[in-house]
Order: C-alpha cells, then sequence, then structure tokens
C-alpha cells in the first residue's frame, strides 16, 4: 500500500471518515462556528435637490431589517414622492421605487451564502428651463460581519439590466482595504470572480440601486430594471457541491481535502466489481472487487487549483442487468494561494 496506516488515519480525521479495513477511529471534534453578525437589509429612497434658492420636500427615507441566518428572506416595498422646489416654485418631482429581498445560509455554524435581489427605478420630470439640481437614490443594500478562523475562497456573481447598477464589496473589519469588490454597471450584464481570503474578521457588502444625477438646466430622467448579488464561500480544500454522476450511490468522496497530504477519502459501498480511480485526470489506484466500506486515500490533488477525483466503477446494478459502468466525481477547492 502506498500510505501508511498512520497518513490514512490522519486523512480520514480531516474527512471525519472511518478507514474501516483498517482501523475504527474516533469521530473527529466538530471545528468551533465562525462568527456571523450585523445581518442588515438597508432600503434607502429619496432624492436631494441643490442650487441656489433649491430646496426639498423632504429628507431621503430609510428601512432596515435584520435577515434572519435560517435562509428566510428579508423583503421590502418601498416608494414615494420628492419635489424640488426654486424660491417655491416646483422644478422636479422625483419618484423612487424598489422591491427587494435578501437572505443569509449558514453551513455547519459558519456563513455559507449570501443573496440580494432589487427591482425598481427613479423616474424624475423636470418643468421647462428648471434651475435647479438633483441626486436621487432607490438602493438595497445588505451587509453581515464574519470571522472566519480558517483560510476560504469567496465567489461574486452579479447581475443587472441595462439601467442598474450592482456592486459586491469584502473589506477588513481593521486594517487596509484589500480591494475585493465586483461591480455591474453602465450596460448591464453579468460579472463573477473568485477571491483568497485569508482567515480573519471581514464585512460583506452588496448593493443593487439606481441614482440618477441631473444638474440645473437638463431634461428628466427614467431608470428602472433588476438587479442580483449573490456571495458564497467555501473554505480552502472544501468541496465544491455534492458528488456528480450515478456512481455516487456506490461510493463516498469525502467532503474536504487533507490539505496536507493534498488528497481526500474514497469510501466504496456495496456491489463494486471494480474501481479506477483518478485524481486531476491522472490514475492513482484500481481495485478489484473492494469490500464495502473499504476506504483509500486518493492523494496528488494541485494544493493552488480547484481539482476533481473521479472514480470509474463497474458495479451490479439493480435490476436484471449483470453489470454496468458508473462514474462519480467531485470537485474540491484549492488549499492555497499562490
Amino acid at each position: 500500500m502506498k500510505n501508511s496506516l498512520s497518513a490514512f488515519a490522519q486523512a480520514a480525521a480531516v474527512a471525519g471518515l472511518a478507514l474501516t479495513s483498517f482501523a475504527v477511529l474516533p469521530t473527529p471534534t466538530a471545528r468551533a462556528a465562525d462568527p456571523v453578525s450585523t445581518p442588515n437589509m438597508l432600503t434607502h429612497i429619496g432624492a436631494n435637490g441643490f442650487g441656489t434658492g433649491c430646496t426639498t420636500s423632504m429628507p431621503f427615507t430609510s428601512y432596515t431589517e435584520e435577515i434572519p441566518l435560517t435562509g428566510a428572506k428579508a423583503t421590502r416595498t418601498a416608494a414615494g414622492l420628492w419635489t424640488v422646489y426654486k424660491n417655491n416654485a416646483s422644478q422636479l418631482t422625483v419618484t423612487p421605487k424598489i422591491t427587494g429581498s435578501s437572505s443569509i445560509t449558514l453551513r455547519n455554524g459558519r456563513l455559507d451564502t449570501l443573496d440580494l435581489g432589487a427591482t425598481g427605478g427613479v423616474r424624475v420630470d423636470a418643468v421647462a428651463g428648471q434651475g435647479c439640481g438633483v441626486s436621487t437614490d432607490a438602493g438595497l443594500s445588505t451587509y453581515v460581519d464574519i470571522t472566519t478562523t480558517r483560510a476560504s475562497w469567496v465567489t461574486l456573481r452579479l447581475s443587472a439590466t441595462r439601467e442598474t447598477d450592482t456592486r459586491a464589496e469584502i473589506e477588513p473589519v481593521e486594517g487596509s482595504d484589500l480591494g475585493l469588490s465586483l461591480s455591474v454597471s453602465s450596460g448591464g450584464g453579468t460579472s463573477a470572480a473568485t477571491y483568497y481570503l485569508p482567515a480573519g474578521s471581514y464585512r460583506l457588502y452588496g448593493r443593487v440601486g439606481w441614482d440618477p444625477y441631473l444638474s440645473a438646466g437638463e431634461g428628466g430622467a427614467s431608470l428602472s430594471g433588476t438587479g442580483t448579488v449573490h456571495v458564497e464561500l467555501d473554505e480552502v480544500g472544501e468541496a465544491i457541491g455534492s458528488t456528480a454522476g450515478s456512481g455516487a450511490r456506490y461510493v463516498t468522496l469525502g467532503n474536504q481535502v487533507a490539505c496536507a497530504d493534498r488528497g481526500v477519502v474514497v469510501r466504496f459501498g456495496r456491489k463494486v466489481r471494480s474501481a479506477t480511480v483518478y485524481v486531476d485526470g491522472r490514475r492513482v489506484e484500481s481495485l478489484k472487487k473492494p469490500k464495502a466500506g473499504r476506504s483509500i486515500f486518493a492523494a496528488g490533488l494541485d494544493r493552488y487549483r480547484t481539482g476533481k477525483v473521479q472514480v470509474r466503477l463497474v458495479v451490479d446494478p439493480p435490476g436484471k442487468r449483470k453489470k454496468a459502468s458508473v462514474t462519480a466525481t467531485r470537485t474540491y477547492r484549492a488549499c492555497d494561494s499562490r
């Protein structure tokens, strides 16, 4: 066998699987949950006129909702009418409106996903030759503070229609800005990026909004549309999603890479005639009739890249067929950043 029992045991302890062919290991102690705090959604609408003699009928309006940490959505619909006057004569009317929601999910006591979506816009109607400028806003933003005890990968995915602005940022609670941000504006579309996040305390922020700005003398404006922000957090070495393929019922691929050894535990179920294990496309192990419960350690994942473990199996399937060829594949986050 290529790996010693102690190496197998260490890897199995990290992955939470027992190597039943060799020894029964104690259940690993669960890692403490990472704190998640101040999960809030802020809705902000209104207008502010500017220029000599220009006033606004009322200040901006804001609403704050706490986002449940259960996956349930916090929702808000807001609208209003603002009037900008010059020397008591109406110059501009501003009508912002927005409907949106935010949700947060946890996994094993730590942040898993943050989602934000909104539909809305701002309409500005101006009298001919109006002499006031105006700044406007209809926006929905979400922020949450997290503390991670292990390094992670954070993925940002944004979408926006042509007249909508979306933005997501990750900022340290203390210290200098990391420059981790993504936006979609001025034409709409989609954008995605994945960043390495060292262990520490951070604020995650997302926004969808519309904020036309008119100088004195400009005509009216109308912006509307839809935008979404999705933030996803995975620890280094963590599996991305579940095992894919019809072979998943015959073999279990570990949830976590043992980063020190750059591999995962593979455990076989019943009715497997043969199995070939591949790591990032390279064959690393071939087995004939592995017993149910037998585990091996599939090593060789690249430390700095997303990796893939695949098992190709010949099995005894349910029904009349005597054998079938199936596969099981799982993808994993890199263990480190260059």
